[in-house]
């Protein structure tokens, strides 16, 4: 399993990846925008140069997405297939298990608010310490959100779609 966290980590990393270049590209365009309300006859040829600069930029996204998609189809996606069940399951769990132990502590450091405090100092501690539990916890449960929105998604399109893709890929794919 080590071996296949580490290829994950490699698809992260090469999604960041190609996300800065995408940005570079957006900057790119940008440029050539700014260039080309400046230009005026005679004005040197800066546009050619960005120009390239962004195909060759969108080149080499391309090549990386290709190989990246490759890798993914090849080493990934078999991985995933064989414990997509139980990854879902104990990825969702572990989740809520982390959600409902912050919203425990949440409740306990909120709980002290209420108490008789010593010192102003030691208020103050325990209202940072209920924000840091407050942001903790909408980091959580905002994170949870976006794993279902896109496993929710993904289970409805296959769901909607499986006689299409199925038919497309040749895939004896039952669900």
């Amino acid at each position: 399993m080590h071996e296949e966290i580490n290829s994950i980590n490699k698809l992260t990393g090469e999604y960041d990846k190609t996300l800065e270049r995408l940005q570079r590209c957006e900057l790119a365009v940008t440029e050539l925008t700014k260039l080309h309300k400046e230009w005026v006859p005679g004005s040197p040829p800066d546009l050619d140069v960005k120009y390239n600069e962004l195909i060759d930029a969108l080149s080499e996204i391309q090549n990386d997405l290709e190989e990246h998609s490759r890798y993914e189809e090849k080493e990934i996606i078999p991985v995933l297939y064989e414990h997509a069940g139980e990854i879902i399951n104990r990825g969702l769990v572990l989740e809520h298990e982390k959600i409902l132990d912050s919203i425990t502590y949440l409740r306990k450091s909120a709980e002290s608010l209420y108490g008789k405090v010593d010192s102003r100092d030691q208020r103050i501690a325990q209202e940072v310490d209920v924000r840091e539990a407050i942001r903790a916890i909408l980091q959580l449960v905002q994170r949870h959100c976006d794993t279902q929105y896109i496993i929710y998604g993904l289970a409805k399109d296959v769901l909607s779609n499986t006689n299409e893709l199925d038919k497309r890929r040749g895939s004896t794919f039952n669900i």
